[in-house]
């Protein structure tokens, strides 16, 4: 998996505030809120001075296993 960098990882935050992590669907939550996210919002790539193209690329090369991680920081972010 290529790293997400800060920026990237306050707009993941950014986009998942409020929304509910499902326990078994994560891997695939998590990029279709990202992406629906970075539809609806076309600031937030601006906003967090990141390259919204780049930042899908990677979502679409981590695993499952870093997307359990992901899960967790996003969790333990908003807790």
């Amino acid at each position: 998996m290529k790293k997400l960098n800060e920026n990237e990882k306050n707009l993941v935050f950014d986009v998942m505030n409020g929304v509910l992590l499902d326990n078994k669907n994560y891997a695939t939550q998590i990029p279709f809120e990202i992406a629906s996210g970075l539809d609806l919002f076309e600031e937030l790539p601006e906003k967090w001075d990141i390259d919204a193209d780049k930042l899908i690329d990677k979502l679409n090369e981590m695993t499952d296993e870093d997307f359990l991680v992901l899960k967790d920081e996003i969790e333990e972010f908003w807790k």
